[in-house]
């Protein structure tokens, strides 16, 4: 518009200028006044228009819910694009903001994207930073060790167990005499029978090998880890035996009323419960360690697989199995929850679960690291006499003054089979290493040996 004010005041000027100089265009005087005072109109008005300022234009509407200019640490990661801002429905993603680093080149994308230091494929849309899909299970610390379970021993092929329990029968009979405990040497050779005196088997063949004889009732026995001592008690006394010569080794606690003998899985401690103290001995020299007074009277106390604990039945009337830490003699916890006298207890072989039997007719199931009771097999129509774990741990079996060996489902608590022949209360049962062999004791003057069907 100025550019025309100031055109048209230079024409009517001219004209002005011309005609007065030349006379050829001579409108008149008066004519030649107004093209002069209309061309200095047009200039004043051309140039008044040239010098004011340009109207500001209007600011274009941002849409509602975009994000706004970014700042010179996160432009230094985004793109120039021509595309539009998307309209204020189009859902942003969060990103984290990218910590300060030099820009770097990155692909041309469709909209502005923040860039990690490394380049990403274009995309269409602003994209969060690739993270890890939300889980609702919390990983482990990385540190974290699962903790190695015991190894299972080896089994034989005609080992007991659940899928062929049906199968299982008497497959040998020994007369003896009163059988008050049964034990099996840890490489399964042979077979250590408690009477008034102590007969021992070759366990393969079923030929006596020696007899412990003079032991004035002999009430527990146990063989060392290595097999290579048989422990005994008897109202005269604890000893100790060869078991490659039978000779005598040791003469350690004479009391009369010592009730239960056990070695620790290394053979280095030798434990007997006596009244109501637990006493340590050393095997070796045959001198006693520690006692440990755990009050009411006791009839088993044994080691944990690991050795790390020593479970003794105690209370009155023995109702409870207390597990102690052997270094101490301190209490670690209480198994409790028998309404009777408990007559003895097994450690599973992984050392995390212990099987009572009691007079109150029950098999109890105890979780070592909590106390808590996990199962109780019920069924037994007299009081349970003795209890023992498979060596795979799958099986319990106990043997009942019903006169009855029963055998269970460790995990269910089932009772799968149940064995029949004795004709007396029976008072021990004992597993084979190797689990193809459950042997049994009773009063009636009989050791039976259960397995599969030859």
């Amino acid at each position: 518009m100025a550019n025309l004010f100031v055109i048209g005041g230079l024409i009517f000027l001219g004209i002005s200028v011309v005609g007065t100089i030349s006379g050829k265009i001579d409108p008149g005087k008066t004519g030649r006044i107004a093209s002069a005072v209309l061309g200095v109109a047009f200039l004043v008005v051309g140039l008044v228009l040239y010098g004011r300022p340009a109207p500001a234009s209007e600011p274009t509407p941002v849409p509602s819910g975009t994000e706004t200019a970014p700042s010179p640490s996160e432009a230094a990661f985004l793109q120039p694009t021509d595309t539009p801002t998307p309209p204020a429905d189009t859902p942003v993603l969060p990103t984290a903001t990218p910590a300060a680093q030099p820009p770097t080149a990155a692909p041309p994308t469709d909209t502005p994207v923040a860039q990690p230091p490394t380049a990403l494929p274009p995309t269409a849309a602003p994209t969060a930073a690739p993270t890890a899909a939300p889980t609702d299970t919390p990983l482990p610390p990385a540190d974290t060790v699962e903790p190695a379970s015991a190894p299972l021993p080896t089994l034989s092929e005609r080992a007991i167990s659940p899928e062929n329990i049906e199968q299982v029968t008497q497959i040998a009979l020994l007369d003896s005499n009163w059988v008050n405990q049964i034990a099996l040497s840890p490489d399964g050779s042979l077979l250590a029978i408690a009477t008034y005196d102590v007969h021992v088997y070759d366990a393969q063949s079923l030929q006596e090998v020696f007899v412990i004889a003079n032991l004035q009732w002999v009430d527990s026995i146990a063989f060392s880890a290595d097999g290579a001592m048989l422990a005994s008690a008897s109202y005269d006394g604890v000893r100790l035996w060869d078991t490659g010569g039978w000779g005598e080794l040791q003469r350690m606690d004479r009391s009369e009323d010592t009730d239960s003998v056990a070695f620790s899985p290394d053979g280095s401690l030798l434990v007997t419960s006596t009244g109501a103290v637990v006493k340590l001995w050393d095997p070796a020299s045959g001198s006693e360690l520690q006692t440990i007074p755990v009050g009411g009277s006791m009839s088993r106390s044994r080691f944990s697989p690991d050795g790390r604990t020593l479970a003794v039945i105690a209370g009155v009337p023995g109702m409870e199995i207390k597990l102690l830490d052997p270094a101490s003699g301190n209490e670690i916890r209480s198994l409790s929850g028998h309404s009777n006298r408990i007559n003895s207890f097994s450690f599973s072989l992984d050392g995390r679960t212990v099987a009572s039997a009691s007079v109150d007719k029950s098999v109890r199931l105890w979780d070592v690291e909590s106390g808590r009771q996990t199962r109780a097999l019920t069924g037994h129509t007299d009081q349970v006499s003795d209890v023992a774990f498979s060596p795979d741990g799958r099986l319990v079996a106990s043997a009942s003054w019903d006169l009855t060996v029963r055998l269970w489902d460790s995990e269910s608590g089932k009772e799968l089979r149940r064995l029949t022949g004795h004709t007396q209360w029976l008072t021990s049962v004992a597993f084979s290493p190797d689990g193809a062999t459950l042997v049994t004791g009773a009063k009636d003057k009989a050791v039976r040996l259960w397995g599969l069907a030859p």
